[in-house]
């Protein structure tokens, strides 16, 4: 979604000889996904008995890496320089994206922020987490979406 905004503030903004010119701002949305037991899919093939929960998947390069904030720990605010999912293994937090506004996220949950979005993640007790950076994630391909947060300016 994409706005137009005087200044960051309003709708046009007047230059030097009477021209007009758009000011054309990306507008980000913080999507909140479930990975749980709960929306995974049984497995019996091949005498198999587990249950799945899909995440992500992708023709392009991706980081996968594991987090550790410890409790009091904080990943500060900062934009993401690829697109991330951030997928709660065990503890507790919160997020935000470029809103003020925190999102309590708890094991099961994966949090996805497109490149260029302004995010934060905090907790006070610790939390586990697993990240995956690249280019062209589409969570919502694969999973099941619990929420989605506008920015709010």
């Amino acid at each position: 979604m994409y706005l137009y905004r005087e200044k960051l503030e309003g709708k046009l903004v007047k230059a030097r000889e009477c021209s007009y010119v758009f000011l054309l701002i990306r507008r980000f949305t913080m999507e909140i996904y479930r990975f749980s037991k709960e929306v995974g899919k049984k497995i019996v093939m091949f005498h198999s008995d587990f249950i799945m929960s899909r995440i992500i998947t992708t023709d392009n390069p991706v980081h996968i890496g594991c987090m550790h904030l410890e409790s009091n720990g904080t990943i500060g605010y900062h934009k993401a320089v690829e697109s991330q999912l951030l997928l709660i293994v065990s503890g507790e937090g919160k997020v935000r994206g470029a809103e003020d506004r925190f999102h309590m996220v708890s094991p099961g949950d994966a949090v996805f922020w497109e490149k260029g979005e302004w995010h934060e993640t905090v907790t006070d007790l610790g939390l586990m987490a697993i990240i995956i950076e690249g280019e062209q994630l589409h969570p919502s391909d694969s999973m099941q979406k619990k929420y989605e947060v506008e920015d709010s300016w």
